[in-house]
């Protein structure tokens, strides 16, 4: 296994006000604020387990399989959702009127890592896509803040 990268997530917002765009939220204020989920299963997000040790509650209004479809569900509305930094960048260059923050509480981050059998290395093919998704993951610089994006 060979880990690449900490992927860190901001919340991602329509805020049609420049002088409020990148202005920090508070728990209380994230919370109050119907939320854009992306989840693969299931009806509990990651979140849920941080809002509930801290005495909080987030109201889920959409649930949705993919991030592609986060803007739509935003733009518009007073919605929330909690998004990778890479994803906030593409959308944020797209969208004008997204916004982002920092997390009013802290969660964990997700390692980003390329695992595999060493069996298929003896592969020539697979040594091969293995050297691509390297230098591919090697290319992007992964330690974007959500300060950056602003």
């Amino acid at each position: 296994m060979e880990r690449y990268f900490d992927n860190y997530s901001c919340c991602l917002f329509d805020e049609s006000d420049p002088e409020k765009r990148g202005k920090p939220l508070t728990l209380d204020e994230y919370a109050a604020r119907p939320h854009v989920v992306v989840h693969y299963g299931g009806t509990f997000g990651v979140a849920e387990g941080y809002l509930r040790r801290l005495g909080h509650r987030r109201r889920v209004d959409v649930m949705t399989s993919h991030y592609a479809e986060v803007p739509q569900y935003l733009l518009g509305t007073d919605r929330i959702a909690l998004v990778p930094m890479h994803t906030a960048k593409c959308f944020l260059e797209r969208f004008p009127t997204l916004t982002v923050c920092e997390i009013p509480f802290h969660t964990s981050q997700d390692s980003v890592e390329l695992s595999y059998r060493n069996d298929l290395f003896e592969e020539k093919l697979f040594r091969r896509v293995a050297k691509v998704l390297r230098g591919v993951l090697a290319s992007v610089d992964w330690t974007i803040r959500t300060t950056e994006l602003l």
